[in-house]
């Protein structure tokens, strides 16, 4: 049934943080590089991403899970949810990249050059096994040392290429004494 949502945010204090994120089931949430995308997938259900690609630096895609055991499918180009008609499965395309470990992260990175014509779009699908939780990290080369947006509680994995790799993180962390009486 098509409906508009409203959403509104109040605040109480002067220094209030938030982030909103809204999509359907079957809809292809948008990844922001460098601030980790939560999620859940159950079963064997999919869930979709989508990241803007302007510049032609490798783009890595970090599939941190914190339960179960997801799977990480990357590729440019063909939308997963244009046709509802296909099986979550059967939008995957063949040429798509994987990463299915048994455990612990997952990490692809793919090669820009060759792949897709800028701007372009690289899209993601996470399939859950057994109920599976997880957070999806982009981050293009160009801007590696834009620090990553840590998840109060939650891990988030990570990798260095090269020698010489630096990363940095941020992490918020508010008065947590104030207001306790």
């Amino acid at each position: 049934i098509p409906c508009v949502y409203r959403i509104a945010v109040y605040s109480w204090t002067a220094d209030v943080r938030y982030s909103l994120v809204a999509t359907t089931v079957n809809g292809t949430r948008l990844l922001t590089e460098g601030v980790p995308a939560t999620g859940t997938a159950v079963g064997s259900t999919y869930r979709f991403y989508r990241y803007f690609v302007r510049s032609s630096a490798d783009v890595e895609v970090t599939l941190t899970d914190f339960s179960g055991n997801p799977d990480l499918y990357v590729w440019f180009g063909v939308n997963p949810t244009a046709d509802q008609s296909l099986t979550p499965a059967a939008r995957i395309p063949a040429s798509a990249h994987v990463s299915a470990k048994a455990s612990g992260p997952e990490y692809i990175l793919l090669g820009v050059s060759g792949s897709c014509s800028l701007p372009c779009t690289m899209y993601a699908a996470v399939r859950g096994q057994l109920n599976s939780s997880f957070s999806l990290l982009v981050l293009q080369h160009t801007s590696s040392r834009r620090p990553i947006q840590l998840i109060n509680g939650q891990p988030q994995a990570s990798s260095l290429r090269g020698v010489d790799g630096v990363r940095t993180f941020a992490f918020s962390a508010k008065n947590t004494t104030s207001g306790i009486g």
